[in-house]
């Protein structure tokens, strides 16, 4: 019989880790986010005050208002603006950046990094400022020693499922491109 659930090992790390975020805080503040018009109402252009105003909008659902975030769009060396076909999948490297640190402490607060060629897939875009502001959840409620460094990722995205982004990042995680 096929099994449809993770393995038992893997469904104690949940739920002992789920629970040690819900007791540090970690809430839905604005309910289930959905890639919508709804969660989502300001115009996106592309330019800098766009991606500063979706990355505000994004640190609000996660009740994160009251610490400084700025977003700052970044071009990697070596890496390629835009793909070389229609679809934009040509040439386009993948979300994860590979020079650059997504987030940077700045003062008393925190700098998102945002890869330029982000810019022209909205799921990737969402999926990068989610995790980002995910990681800083994780430090600002000083959760992320809940979590070894073999794990650490995945605790990431365990904090954004329990801040209401679990469908944003369920829809980052399976990004497709031809070629």
């Amino acid at each position: 019989m096929e099994q449809l659930l993770p393995h038992d090992e893997r469904i104690h790390w949940i739920l002992d880790k789920g629970a040690r975020l819900l007791d540090g805080g970690a809430e839905p503040v604005s309910g289930v986010i959905l890639p919508t018009g709804e969660s989502f109402p300001d115009p996106f252009d592309g330019s800098p005050e766009a991606v500063q105003r979706l990355l505000k909008r994004v640190v609000k659902h996660a009740g994160l208002s009251d610490v400084p975030i700025e977003g700052k769009l970044v071009m990697p060396e070596g890496e390629m603006a835009s793909g070389g076909c229609a679809s934009g999948a040509c040439g386009v490297p993948s979300a994860a950046p590979t020079q650059v640190s997504r987030v940077e402490t700045i003062g008393e607060g925190y700098r998102v990094n945002i890869l330029a060629n982000e810019l022209g897939n909205p799921v990737i875009l969402l999926t990068a400022m989610v995790r980002a502001v995910s990681h800083i959840f994780l430090q600002e409620a000083e959760l992320a020693s809940v979590f070894g460094r073999e794990d650490y990722e995945h605790g990431i995205d365990l904090a954004g499922v329990w801040l209401g982004f679990g469908s944003l990042l369920s829809n980052g995680a399976y990004v497709y491109r031809k070629g």
